[in-house]
């Protein structure tokens, strides 16, 4: 469908064009916050968080299963797991996982609650990191009752 649109335009249409196809290409599922940027050279990584759902709803003081899909194509250095409110103050204690350079892979992580968690609603935020340094990102809004 780009391409079509690429050919029947000329000149700045066409450029339009190919960032608004990008634009519809890349969304995803939930409300998402961050976008990440790749350095030079370096195709950045791509992340969905797959589990909870936007809109989970959850107990105060239970651990939360976070699964994402993350594509790093140069290589996944990292990944960072956490629970955050909108203040910035965290919901959930921070995880990491090495991905040992590993391109395609589904993560997992249990999420502990933080010190002083309170009822509201976080973001959940999977972040993975190239092995050059491209960043990716991916998060999904929960309810803590």
């Amino acid at each position: 469908m780009v391409r079509a649109m690429i050919g029947a335009r000329s000149g700045r249409a066409s450029a339009l064009a190919l960032v608004v196809g990008a634009v519809v290409l890349s969304a995803c599922a939930g409300e998402n916050l961050f976008t990440g940027v790749a350095t030079s050279g370096e195709l950045g990584p791509t992340v969905e968080i797959t589990a909870p759902t936007e809109g989970f709803t959850i107990a105060l003081g239970d651990s939360i299963l976070v699964t994402a899909s993350a594509n790093a194509p140069n290589g996944g250095a990292g990944a960072v797991f956490r629970g955050t409110y909108t203040d910035g103050s965290a919901a959930y204690a921070e995880r990491t996982v090495d991905m040992n350079g590993v391109q395609a892979a589904t993560l997992t992580n249990y999420l502990q609650p933080a010190p002083g968690q309170v009822p509201g609603t976080p973001y959940i935020v999977v972040e993975v990191t190239g092995v050059g340094g491209a960043v990716g990102r991916d998060s999904v809004r929960v309810t803590i009752n």
